[in-house]
């Protein structure tokens, strides 16, 4: 997942005054060593969020303990108001799929 996509990501589900915020919240996973898969954990995040800050936030905690809950819920779960995966719902929102460039789920860097 590139930087520019997970922006994109962000500026897709978050309001203006607060996508510098959320931006933060997500810089800061990744600062342990056992956070692991940072770009994938941190596209899901938002994705699961759905822009509300306490959400991502309170994700962000549980990503801390369980990361692979997170891409689990992300990934695999529907969500039970849309039938739709998060992680796929946002990726079709910003005119992308697991195999466009910059948005796949293989970590770059990282």
């Amino acid at each position: 997942m590139s930087e520019d996509v997970l922006r994109r990501a962000v500026e897709h589900y978050f309001p203006p005054g607060r996508q510098q915020r959320a931006l933060a919240v997500l810089a800061s996973y990744g600062e342990q060593p056992h956070e692991r898969e940072l770009a994938r954990v941190r596209f899901d995040l938002v994705a699961l969020s759905r822009g509300d800050l306490a959400d991502l936030e309170r994700l962000l905690a549980h990503a801390r303990r369980d990361y692979q809950e997170v891409l689990t819920w992300a990934e695999s779960r529907k969500d039970p108001l849309t039938g739709e995966v998060p992680r796929a719902r946002l990726l079709a929102a910003l005119g992308l799929d697991e195999n466009s460039p910059g948005a796949g789920r293989v970590e770059l860097g990282h």
